[in-house]
């Protein structure tokens, strides 16, 4: 099982979050290939300068390998071949549940069994779709609504809330959360853009030059 992940809200924003990628991965990243899965960005309308800006961070990481992989454009057996020789799979933001469709379709979710030394970095909704259920949401908050929760990887035992406090998501603010979680039992982590979450088998630890919140 994958058990390696730096899931993030806008993927290596800071120092802290590259040196956190650093700590997970078997090799330095001069010497780590890695590849970029912008898939979940396919349906999206509008501007992509947030892509450009996730492209330009992995390059500034000096990989010995920067490949850019959309798992929906290829059959099964040559996307994963692709990502099968990768060390870091960065898979990046856009729509959650479509992504998560073709991580199924692709085979992407049976083969990542057998990554235990290779590192995930999501972003965004390649954060999102780790966590235990794809939920119902107003915007970029989720709200548990009966029957509507579909599944997701499961990778991890919470659930995360990215770009908080952003100018550009503000459904993900203060009081809609404290509203929202008076109710919730679940783990529930709030990110902005210069956060994210360390996971390496049972230690999950917040990296952060920025400002999060935790719901229980």
């Amino acid at each position: 099982m994958m058990n390696k992940l730096l899931l993030t809200s806008a993927g290596l924003t800071n120092a802290s979050l590259v040196k956190a990628l650093e700590r997970l991965s078997v090799k330095s990243l001069r010497e780590c290939r890695s590849v970029f899965i912008p898939t979940a960005a396919n349906v999206e309308h509008g501007s992509k300068d947030w892509l450009i800006e996730n492209y330009n961070q992995c390059i500034n990481c000096n990989f010995a390998e920067f490949d850019i992989l959309d798992i929906a454009a290829l059959e099964s057996k040559q996307a994963l071949a692709r990502i099968e020789t990768s060390d870091v799979i960065f898979v990046g933001g856009g729509n959650t549940a479509y992504l998560y469709e073709q991580i199924v379709r692709s085979g992407l979710n049976d083969a990542m069994q057998n990554y235990n030394e290779k590192v995930w970095v999501g972003i965004s909704a390649g954060s999102m779709v780790c966590t235990p259920m794809l939920r119902s949401i107003d915007s970029t908050l989720y709200y548990e609504k009966e029957n509507d929760d579909v599944p997701a990887l499961n990778l991890v035992p919470f659930y995360l809330l990215p770009h908080y406090n952003s100018t550009y998501f503000t459904d993900v603010c203060d009081a809609n959360l404290d509203a929202h979680f008076t109710t919730s039992t679940d783990t529930t982590y709030a990110l902005d853009d210069q956060s994210g979450i360390l996971v390496d088998s049972e230690t999950v630890e917040v990296i952060s030059e920025g400002k999060w919140r935790k719901f229980h």
